[in-house]
């Protein structure tokens, strides 16, 4: 019975071990507020910071006056300047 309860008591620690070294990969002030702390395995850290990183394109994917397509820009930034650019040349 004692071999079975530190053989769990190691596991639980390798567990541990496992979860911190991951989680002190990332920088708790991330640029979306997502503390790694929160979850307990990296891919699911990682879904929540992809979903996070492209919830802005959630705010121009219904936008039919332009050909201009979010899902290929990686940044806000680098789609608003495409659009810019797009009715720019719509001025011409």
């Amino acid at each position: 019975m004692r071999r079975i309860l530190l053989a769990a008591m190691i596991e639980e620690d390798e567990k541990k071990k496992i979860k911190d070294q991951w989680q002190e990969q990332y920088d708790e002030t991330n640029e979306y507020g997502i503390d790694p702390q929160d979850y307990e395995t990296e891919e699911d850290y990682a879904r929540v910071v992809r979903k996070a990183r492209y919830r802005w394109r959630e705010k121009y994917k219904w936008n039919f006056e332009s050909e201009t397509d979010p899902e290929q820009y990686e940044t806000e930034e680098d789609y608003l300047l495409a659009r810019e650019e797009e009715l720019n040349s719509e001025e011409w």
